[in-house]
Order: structure tokens, then sequence, then C-alpha cells
């Protein structure tokens, strides 16, 4: 790993390391963001979630003179995962405490990265699909991808005060939604599912109710 490391430092600096994470699917807010702290976490986190092959590619089509084939050992050696969607290999993941409002800053980090989300249409079939109608009717979704998902949030947040319940449950469901995309390692899975559960055993639905 250490190869890897000096790789990245020599040939990345901190903005191409975030380009390199969108490549890959990988949240970049959640490492340090100078360079060496950066880079040893990412390899780590690589290593943790067995993403060899993804960082071959990425790295290859970002900086295509440096020689990654290297990385083709890591790939030939590292042990097979047979992991149900959504299933963590490993200890169980316990989710963090946050407010509504940092919930809704990661999830609008997240929604930007979602497959189709440059697109309005693909904006509004993604709440659909999702079981969020109301929102798909009254949100302004148009703009850029950041735009669109701080306008979805912001119109989630509104009820923070008047139903924190349903705001709960709205995260909850964009959780949901984000391990079903297929984009993230089996970890980010099992956290967003924690969030989820965490989220919504802030109101429990009584029996019967």
């Amino acid at each position: 790993m250490k190869r890897t490391r000096d790789l990245l430092i020599r040939h990345f600096n901190v903005e191409d390391l975030r380009d390199l994470c969108f490549r890959m699917s990988i949240y970049a807010d959640q490492f340090p963001q100078t360079l060496h702290a950066f880079t040893r976490e990412l390899v780590l986190f690589i290593d943790r979630n067995v993403l060899w092959d993804k960082l071959m590619l990425a790295a290859a089509e970002m900086r295509p003179k440096v020689d990654w084939s290297y990385l083709e050992l890591y790939r030939r050696t590292q042990p097979a995962m047979a992991v149900p969607v959504g299933a963590l290999p490993g200890a169980p993941v316990t989710a963090s405490r946050k407010s509504f409002r940092e919930h809704a800053s990661v999830l609008i980090d997240l929604l930007t990265i979602v497959p189709g989300w440059e697109e309005e249409a693909n904006r509004h079939s993604f709440l659909l699909l999702n079981g969020m109608e109301s929102f798909e009717e009254n949100v302004e979704l148009e703009g850029s991808r950041r735009d669109a998902a701080a306008n979805l949030l912001a119109s989630i947040l509104r009820f923070e005060k008047s139903d924190p319940q349903f705001v709960a449950e709205t995260c909850a469901t964009l959780y949901d939604a984000l391990v079903t995309t297929g984009l993230f390692s089996f970890a980010k899975r099992a956290e967003f599912m924690a969030e989820a559960l965490a989220l919504r055993g802030l109101y429990p639905t009584k029996i019967g109710a």
C-alpha cells in the first residue's frame, strides 16, 4: 500500500483526489482534506472495501502515463467477498448522532453523485420511484446537481419543527434509496442502513396506530 500512497501523493493534489473519489463513487468528505492524510485514509478505505479494481481503472484514466499495473497483484490476492446487498463483513455499524441539518448536508453531497442526477427528468423519476411524490410536484429541481439536491433537502427541513417524524422518515427514505443505487461499498451501504434505522428509531411507529 505504500507504493500506492507514494504514487497518489506524487501525481495528485487534494482536488484530484476528490475527483478520483467521485469516479470511484466514494464520499470524499469523509477523509481529511490535506494531501498526505487524505491519501493515507483513502488507501486504507480502498483496502478495507476491496476497491483495487476501481482504483486501477480510475487512476489509469486520470493519469495514463503512470504505471498502475502492479495493482493487478492486489486484485489477484484479495479474497473474494460474497456478501448480500446491504450487508457489512465484520462488525456491525453504529449510526452517528447527527442533527437533521447534518443529515441534510450529507444527503446533499451524496445525491450529487447519483447516476442521472444531472438531468431534471431523472431527478423527478428518482423521487417518484422512492415514494416522494409530494416533493416531486412541489420542489424546484432545476439547476445544477447541488442546487437540486439542496432545494430538495431544504423543502424537507421546512417540517423540522412542525413534523419532525416526517423529516426523520423522509431522510431515512433517502438513505434507503442510496443503498439501492449500487454505487457504494459494503461499508458505506451498511452505514446508510444504520443511519436510516437510527432516524426511524427516533419516532417508532406504534403497533395498531
